[in-house]
C-alpha cells in the first residue's frame, strides 16, 4: 500500500501588504499545502504576486499576516538568525537572472553556495565538481561565465542551488531568460530531481512550461484562483 505523502510547507492565510501611499496587497490570504516529493508550478501574470509568494515560502521576505510551517516549524517566529540557518540548510533558490560572479570559475561559483557552512575549500571544490557533472558541465568547471552561454550559465546557477543538497528548491522564472531549448534543459534536470525526492516548486508565466509539472497553482491578484 502507498503511503501518503506528508505535508512539507504549509502556508496559513498568508498576506503581504506593501506601505503605499497607496498600500498594495501582493499575497491576499493564501492557504496551501506543499507535499514531500511535490512538483509544485505557481503561474500567473506579472504583478500577481508570484514572486512575493516564493519569497515569502523561502523566508526571503516577511509575512504581513498569517503563518508557514515548514516541517513542522513555525517558521514565521523565528529570528533573523534562525531563519538563515534554516534557509541555508533546507532551501535551494535558482533565480531568473544567474548572480554568477564574473571573476569565478563555474566551479569557484557552484564552491560559493558552501561557503558559510564552514566547509573546507578543498571540500567544497570538490563537491561542486559533482555537482556541475550532475547537470552535464562537467567540461566547464574552469570557464568564466562570460565563457558561457546563458544555458549553461543557468546550469552553474543550479548547481550552486543543490551543492547544500537542500530539501526544497525554489526556482523564480528560471527560463525566463533562455532559449527554448536551454529552457527545455532546466526544465528537464527540475524534474529529474523531482524525481529523486526534492520538492520543487517554479513560478511561471508560460503555462506550457506550468502544464509539465503535476501541480499548477493558478494567482491572480495576489489570490489563488485554481
Amino acid at each position: 500500500m502507498k503511503t501518503k505523502a506528508k505535508t512539507v510547507i504549509s502556508l496559513k492565510n498568508i498576506s503581504k501588504v506593501y506601505e503605499g501611499p497607496p498600500p498594495v496587497k501582493a499575497v491576499d490570504n493564501i492557504s496551501l499545502d506543499i507535499k514531500e516529493g511535490d512538483l509544485v508550478s505557481i503561474v500567473g501574470q506579472s504583478g500577481s504576486g508570484k514572486s512575493t509568494l516564493l519569497n515569502m515560502i523561502g523566508l526571503l521576505d516577511s509575512l504581513t499576516e498569517g503563518a508557514i510551517e515548514i516541517e513542522g516549524q513555525d517558521v514565521s517566529v523565528m529570528s533573523d538568525n534562525e531563519l538563515s540557518k534554516f534557509r541555508g540548510e533546507k532551501i535551494g533558490f535558482i533565480f531568473q537572472s544567474f548572480f554568477l560572479l564574473p571573476g569565478l570559475t563555474a566551479q569557484e561559483n557552484v564552491a560559493e553556495g558552501l561557503l558559510y557552512q564552514g566547509i573546507k575549500r578543498e571540500e567544497r571544490l570538490k563537491r561542486a565538481k559533482k555537482v556541475l557533472q550532475d547537470v552535464g558541465l562537467g567540461d566547464r568547471l574552469e570557464h568564466l561565465p562570460k565563457e558561457l552561454s546563458g544555458g549553461e550559465q543557468q546550469r552553474v546557477a543550479v548547481a550552486r542551488a543543490l551543492v547544500q543538497n537542500p530539501a526544497f528548491v525554489l526556482a523564480d522564472e528560471p527560463t525566463g531568460n533562455l532559449d527554448k531549448q536551454s529552457g527545455d534543459n532546466i526544465l528537464s534536470i527540475l524534474k529529474e530531481l523531482n524525481k529523486q525526492g526534492k520538492t520543487i516548486i517554479m513560478i511561471t508565466h508560460n503555462l506550457d512550461h506550468a502544464k509539465k509539472f503535476k501541480k499548477v497553482v493558478k494567482l491572480v491578484d495576489g489570490r489563488v484562483v485554481a
